[in-house]
This record gives C-alpha cells, structure tokens and sequence, in this order.
C-alpha cells in the first residue's frame, strides 16, 4: 500500500488508506503502507507502517505540489524497493499519481504488478494550488498529460466515482483494466449524541449548528459555502457555521469579515476524533460543498454514518439522491444550495428522515466486507495475470 503523503492523518485520503488496510488485513491479507517520515499522532501500532528517511523541517499536510516533493518520492521509490524485495509483495496498491508513479518503476525492476487507485482528477485539482493565470496554465496542461499517462502505465486502476472511471476510458484506458469501487467506511459506534458544553465552549449560541470539516483547499468551493451561508443568515441570524480543518484559515475568516458573517461562522483548528464525532451530532445539518464529480468525498460518507442531514452540490452528490438521503443543490448555485439548508433548518422532521436514510445506505453500499470483496477480486486478476 503506497501512499505519497503524511500518513496516518485525519484528513480524508489518509482515512481512506487507514481502514481500506485494516479491512484487507481482517481478510486475512498481509499488507505494508510505504509513506512519508511523519504522521498524526493517531494509533496505528497495529498497521505495518515502513517510513522513508526523515526530511529535516518537511512536515507539510496540506496536499498539492512543493518542491521538496521530487525528494520524498524518491525515497519514496526506494524505500518500496526495499520492501517488495525484502517481503516477497504480490501486488504493489498505489494511491494517486505519484504513489503510482513510483509503483511503476519499482515494477520495471521486480516484476511486481501495480494497482492505481484514483482517488480524483489531476484536472480538476492541480491548477486550484495556483494563482498566477501562467502557472495554472502550466498546470492544466501538465494535468492533461499525468491524467492521460499515469492510468495508463499502471496494470489495473480503481476509481472511487463512475465520472473518474468514464474518464479514464475517454483517456485511453481499456474497459477491461479499470473498475468503479466506491469507497468504505467503519460505521459502528457512531457518538448519537452531542455535547451540548461545546455550544458554550465555542460561543456558538443555541441555533441552528451546520457544520463542515475537511480541508480547505480551493476545489472544496468553500468561498460557495460561505456566500451560500450569507443568504442563510438573512433569514436565520442565529444560525452557526462550523468549520473544522487542519488547514490556515485566515484567507476565509478575511472573507467572512468582508461579507458581514465573522459572529456566525466559527473556525476549529486541529480538532480531535472526538470533538468531529460530538460536533457531527450537535449539528443540524452537515455539507459539501465541492462542485468536482471526480473524486468522493470521505467526509461525505462521514456525515452519512453520523445520520446527518447533508446538503451537497450534485457535482459531489455519490450516491445521494435528493430529498430521499439528502439535499442536492444545482452545481454551484449558492441559492439552490442556501435552499436547502433553510429547508433543513426548518424541518427537524426531514432532518432526520434524511439522515435515517443515509445511514441506512452506508450500511447497505459501503461496508468494507463489500468492499474488500471487491477489490480481493482486482488482486486475484492481477495475480493470474
């Protein structure tokens, strides 16, 4: 299991990896995770975690491109050589580019076949990492080329969404070598009941609670979240958003000035396991806001398993269908999506409809048993092959 990034984090590929290993393992396969030198500080003594050389003062968690990069990846390479020789590997399970990049040149030296597991497009996200009009230039048309070579040199590929998967085809991907594998989620033991002490510890009142978590990044739109909320504030000023994120937000709580909303949105940093658990169930209504249909949004599933009520743009919608497990909004319309957080707002009933019915369709798509079935069937293609 090769995973080009900190490993273990809260954030949500790093979930992904953590439970799609332990779910193989409770399947009764071996498996190591190749990654970087540093990690959350997250219990994962049960997992066998082989760490490349430590980089002095690299300890970056916000995904994109940096220039220390090229480096980690090499030792990266390397550091998966010496483990797919040293433990006899089957199968070399890459997630993302440059996990798969280095999966490849390990396989050229030992024969060992190579998985890419997509967890997005590089389309749709390497030139959000930009702001010159130049350098996004450069970077969508680098992204052209990774997302046209990179499936293409692995042995098989997985995509989390059928968009992913239709667009690896377009790009030259046999039907053949490519499988639609949603993601899985541990669904038992989910906190059903808030605490109540946050609202005090956080000044956040006694309203209406939305909450998101997550990354910042720019293809999460939260720039559409935040114009979305203003409307909703218009009518229920004592509504509260709360964001929890690892990520700086200083560029959103600048933005939250200048729209007139800073008392109504509150910004966690750092938050643990325990307080997402308790705000997932103090919140009213917990959302997405992306727009990309590509990737799947882990936090998506999250929400889904808490039993939220979840309003999403249809762009990130996998699986929900509207009015039925959640509400989904036009792409990027901050009316339709403000709609249907007022709707939520003003019907507990629906509320909990809703969020009954998603966590019904955890238990029914998305259990890792399923999913592991699945992807043990990927293995045993490549194995013969």
């Amino acid at each position: 299991m090769v995973a080009a990034c900190p490993f273990p984090s809260s954030q949500g590929s790093q979930v992904f990896i953590k439970q799609l290993s332990e779910a193989l393992m409770n399947c009764g396969h071996f498996v190591h995770i190749v990654t970087y030198h540093f990690g959350e500080n997250l219990n994962v003594s049960h997992l066998n975690i082989n760490r490349i050389p430590t980089i002095a003062h690299y300890r970056k968690f916000r995904a994109g491109p940096s220039f220390n990069k090229p480096l980690l990846d090499i030792f990266l390479t390397l550091k998966l050589l010496r483990i797919v020789k040293k433990y006899q590997i089957d199968i070399i399970h890459a997630h993302n580019y440059e996990a798969s990049i280095s999966g490849c040149i390990v396989r050229a030296l030992t024969g060992v076949p190579v998985l890419f597991h997509s967890h997005g497009i590089m389309g749709e996200e390497l030139h959000t990492y930009f702001t010159g009009k130049l350098s996004q230039f450069i970077a969508r048309k680098s992204s052209l080329i990774i997302d046209t070579i990179v499936p293409a040199w692995a042995n098989h590929v997985i995509t989390l969404t059928p968009e992913a998967q239709s667009f690896f085809m377009a790009h030259g991907v046999p039907k053949g070598k490519i499988d639609h594998i949603p993601p899985g989620i541990y669904y038992d033991g989910c906190v059903q009941n808030g605490s109540r002490d946050l609202r005090s510890a956080y000044n956040i009142g006694t309203g209406p609670l939305i909450l998101y978590t997550g990354n910042l990044d720019r293809y999460q739109n939260i720039d559409l979240l935040l114009k979305s909320f203003k409307l909703v504030v218009n009518e229920y000023p004592d509504a509260r958003l709360v964001i929890l994120t690892h990520c700086n937000s200083e560029k959103y709580v600048n933005l939250c000035g200048d729209a007139g909303i800073s008392h109504q949105v509150v910004f966690i940093k750092d938050p643990s396991f325990a307080q997402v658990k308790s705000f997932l169930a103090e919140a009213r209504v917990a959302v997405v806001s992306r727009v990309a249909s590509t990737g799947f949004p882990i936090k998506l599933l999250n929400y889904m398993a808490a039993g939220k009520a979840i309003v999403v743009f249809e762009g990130a919608a996998q699986n929900i269908e509207h009015l039925k497990d959640g509400f989904v909004a036009k792409n990027g319309d901050i009316e339709s999506f403000s709609e249907g957080i007022k709707a939520l707002i003003n019907n507990r009933t629906l509320c909990e409809l809703l969020g009954k019915n998603a966590k019904n369709k955890i238990a029914l798509l998305y259990d890792w048993n399923h999913i592991t079935r699945r992807i043990t069937q990927v293995y045993k293609k490549l194995h013969m092959n």
